[in-house]
């Protein structure tokens, strides 16, 4: 089977064809306000919420957040 490489898909088109969610998207996810997942962006370090900028657009993958959740709840 050829690869995606092969196909003319970049890794990079991969990772945009993956479903990322906006932070009103996420934040009804999570049931908190947009702005706690606003202030969970500026932090640095560790508690940072992991997220994609897209130019002025923030986008989430919901397995990384929640991934990164657990984490945060295993270190409390």
């Amino acid at each position: 089977m050829p690869s995606s490489e092969s196909q003319g898909i970049s890794k990079e088109d991969m990772v945009v064809s993956q479903d990322y969610l906006t932070i009103t998207e996420l934040a009804a996810k999570l049931k908190v306000p947009n702005s706690w997942i606003y202030a969970r962006t500026r932090l640095k370090g560790p508690g940072t919420i992991p997220h994609l900028k897209i130019g002025k657009y923030l986008r989430f993958s919901l397995e990384e957040v929640l991934a990164w959740l657990k984490h945060q709840q295993n270190n409390n």
